[in-house]
């Protein structure tokens, strides 16, 4: 699988360029975010709401946003926490939800442009340095509670999949032009997850895979598109008709969990796209948050605190404990530890095997925290309702805390200037 999310403890060639669940193979011996013991918060950027994750390439962060009047965009802030540009794109219209809000979706970068996407408004790719070079994908895609899916780098291809209450599909776009490749209509009224790239570990071959189609009618079902042609490869019924979080994958297996502690299903898929449920269990899953694997167990947060510990192989549950607070944050791999995010802005490093398991360290923003915090360079980016905090050990890029605010107060006028 591309290294979409890859944690990486070099600061020079760090990335963590798109939505989060790509990198949820992650293991468990891979370098801890930062030094839970001397770790702290670096600095704070001041931004316009958005639930959408920070994304980073190198030293550049890349952070969608909408401000008060709807005017969305998306701002470039670099390690020492300072602005460097910040482009208002459109302005936004039609419903959503205050959890999901107008900018939901987190970019994705290939270090040589930007992609983001703000629902029914479409795709926008822009270059490093902030200039528009397309926009597509424009549709009248609605859904009373907004939208959420975050667009995929695929090779040469955008993917975006686009559900609401009516007209819902999934497309690709080439990412040099923004050219339509591919559209496939879906039989869904709703779905708030991300595609994923799923590569057959033996045949390589490749999946577009969405974790459930929004039914009210019954239940949606795990979909794998083909990643050339759009068309449907294989698909497997079960899923939740409110499906948020996204699909998550081990080697030959694609993990559902979705529904307010809804079904989770492991599905095996074989080289030529045939499929088998190999475990399936009735409760459990989310209504939001995505999970992650590490060392052959899946992991998952439940919105009201509840953390699991699942065998991949088997579904047998391993261990359970409650986390204060609610969560909408998903997991993130954090080294040997995992990182649980309440919505109240405590986070929790948990450290585990498949036999137990300790809350090692916990730390309070002070702030709600919606969005899935972001790992690159030794660095954790957590967007807050008000804030970009950048937490770690400071190095000689990086201001002291006492050199904070004079910068937080100059990129607060950059915002207001450009975007208002």
């Amino acid at each position: 699988m591309e290294s979409m999310g890859e944690i990486s403890a070099a600061p020079a060639t760090a990335e963590w360029s798109g939505w989060h669940a790509s990198a949820q193979t992650a293991s468990a011996s891979t370098t801890p975010l930062f030094d839970t013991t001397s770790g702290r918060v670096l600095w704070r950027v001041s931004l316009p709401s958005g639930t959408s994750s920070p994304t980073v390439w190198v030293d550049r962060v890349f952070a969608t946003y909408a401000t008060k009047k709807r005017h969305v965009g998306i701002a470039c802030i670099d390690r020492k926490g300072n602005i460097l540009w910040d482009q208002a794109l459109a302005t936004a219209h039609g419903p959503t939800h205050h959890k999901t809000g107008f900018a939901a979706a987190t970019p994705a970068t290939d270090g040589e442009f930007v992609y983001c996407s703000f629902g029914e408004l479409g795709l926008f790719c822009l270059s490093m340095e902030g200039k528009l070079i397309w926009q597509a994908g424009v549709h009248e895609v609605q859904h009373e509670w907004g939208h959420a899916a975050s667009p995929l780098l695929a090779g040469n291809l955008v993917i975006q999949l686009a559900d609401g209450q009516s007209g819902s599909f999934i497309a690709a776009y080439d990412a040099e032009t923004g050219q339509r490749q591919w559209k496939t209509s879906r039989n869904s009224n709703g779905c708030w997850s991300s595609p994923i790239l799923f590569t057959h570990p033996t045949s390589g071959r490749q999946w577009v895979v969405v974790n459930g189609s929004g039914r009210n009618s019954g239940p949606g079902e795990l979909t794998g598109y083909d990643l050339a042609t759009g068309t449907v490869a294989w698909s497997v019924a079960g899923t939740s008709n409110t499906p948020a979080p996204t699909a998550v994958v081990d080697q030959d297996l694609v993990i559902s969990a979705s529904g307010n502690n809804g079904p989770i299903l492991a599905i095996r898929v074989t080289e030529s796209g045939e499929t088998e449920v190999v475990w399936r269990l009735a409760t459990g899953g989310p209504y939001v948050p995505t999970g992650m694997i590490a060392e052959r167990l899946f992991l998952q947060i439940g919105d009201t605190g509840r953390l699991t510990c699942y065998s991949t192989i088997s579904g047998e549950r391993q261990w359970s404990t409650r986390l204060r607070g609610q969560f909408t944050a998903s997991l993130v791999s954090a080294g040997d530890q995992l990182l649980a995010t309440s919505e109240r802005g405590e986070l929790f490093f948990v450290t585990f095997d498949e036999d137990s398991f300790d809350v090692a360290t916990t730390h309070s923003l002070g702030e709600r925290t919606l969005a899935t915090p972001t790992s690159a360079g030794g660095r954790l980016y957590v967007r807050t309702a008000r804030h970009l905090i950048c937490m770690g050990v400071p190095d000689d890029t990086v201001p002291l805390a006492g050199q904070e605010q004079p910068a937080e107060a100059a990129q607060v006028s950059t915002f207001q200037t450009a975007s208002e």
